[in-house]
């Protein structure tokens, strides 16, 4: 008997909607207090955008010598140390258009250091445990349930967390480039990952697609080239050419020579 394959690693969370996005930007004073709502606001808006993992963000900087990003003619790229891939391979990559946008309208006198701020009511922090805590929380008071487990018999609940932010940058890309590119540009370094949380739309996905097509089409779904509409027959001999009679078998002409026989 064949082995069974071992059960495939299950995602633990999903690509967050756009308006969910705007619900937890909503939330984010609430949860780290006003004062500093707008640095934590612009964190959000950057992962929406870039598609970085929160240990990159939290680390990313103009001008450091470690992750950074570089001005390249009128757009800016991504370089990535060796040390901070899962590869172990230094790579210099493009930045998607929104996050270019959003690095172009800083100031270049403010183009220094980090380039998010994560301030706490400690202070400044770049511990990424604290950063994606926080984040969950944010995602939690904007009820946003990314998946559900059994746990002791009990139901556990897991709201949305910044890595949710990286997969709905990528899904939404997914529809947009080829798979390859799609690979660079979320920097996997199995293709089977790109393919296995990106490239395979989600059957609920795929049906509204459905219900939309099929809605543009009113009623011409039924009428496929496989399954023509029915041709009234001829009621007489006149609507039939002589033409076309002459092309049938000669054992057919003589079997229906009554039928088809021409007028003098």
């Amino acid at each position: 008997m064949p082995q069974r394959a071992k059960a495939s690693k299950v995602m633990k969370g999903r690509a967050i909607t756009a308006e969910e996005f705007e619900r937890m930007l909503e939330k984010v004073p609430a949860i780290v207090a006003t004062e500093r709502a707008a640095s934590w606001q612009y964190l959000l808006t950057g992962l929406w955008w870039s598609g970085l993992r929160i240990s990159e963000a939290i680390e990313l900087t103009w001008d450091g010598n470690d992750l950074r990003v570089e001005k390249s003619d009128n757009y800016y790229i991504l370089r990535i140390p060796a040390e901070s891939q899962k590869s172990n391979e230094e790579q210099v990559l493009p930045i998607a258009p929104e996050f270019n946008k959003m690095l172009r309208e800083v100031p270049l006198d403010q183009q220094t250091g980090f380039v998010f701020n994560v301030p706490t009511r400690r202070g400044e922090t770049r511990r990424v445990d604290t950063v994606s805590k926080i984040i969950c929380k944010i995602g939690e008071a904007a009820m946003i349930k990314v998946s559900s487990s059994k746990r002791n018999g009990k139901t556990v609940l897991k709201w949305a967390s910044a890595h949710d932010l990286r997969r709905a940058f990528g899904t939404r890309w997914a529809a947009l480039i080829s798979p390859n590119d799609l690979q660079t540009l979320m920097r996997h370094s199995d293709f089977k990952t790109t393919q296995k949380f990106y490239i395979t739309q989600d059957a609920k996905s795929l049906t509204e697609r459905l219900e939309a097509a099929a809605g543009d089409l009113g009623n011409t779904l039924g009428n496929t080239n496989a399954n023509p509409p029915e041709t009234k027959k001829p009621s007489s001999t006149q609507s039939v050419s002589m033409k076309d009679v002459r092309k049938l078998p000669v054992h057919v002409r003589i079997a229906n020579r009554s039928l088809f026989a021409e007028k003098r």
